[in-house]
């Protein structure tokens, strides 16, 4: 997973992801994509990532409060979904907000 956060790092201004953050204190980064944050934790810390949290890319932000591990299953179905193009882009906040509600 160290080389998807380097990646998004490394591409941010290329919209992969909507938001990042790396907290120290935390040992935590956060990264938006589609409305839907993840979190990783006890991450390590690589040069790309200790150069971006220093940076002014690396914005506070904070944790949304929801846990998908408890909803991996329908984010996987969604993410089948999104590849399959059986819901568009523009549709993927208003499905995980009813993912979020049903559980």
């Amino acid at each position: 997973m160290s080389s998807t956060k380097n990646f998004l790092i490394s591409h941010f201004e290329n919209g992969y992801a909507d938001e990042l953050y790396y907290d120290a204190q935390g040992q935590c980064m956060y990264i938006r994509c589609y409305g839907i944050q993840f979190s990783f934790h006890n991450i390590i810390v690589t040069n790309e990532i200790s150069t971006f949290a220093n940076s002014e890319l690396n914005n506070p932000v904070e944790w949304d409060g929801v846990r998908l591990q408890p909803i991996s299953k329908d984010l996987f179905l969604l993410a089948k979904d999104i590849h399959s193009r059986n819901i568009e882009v523009n549709q993927i906040n208003e499905v995980f907000k009813h993912i979020i509600e049903d559980k």
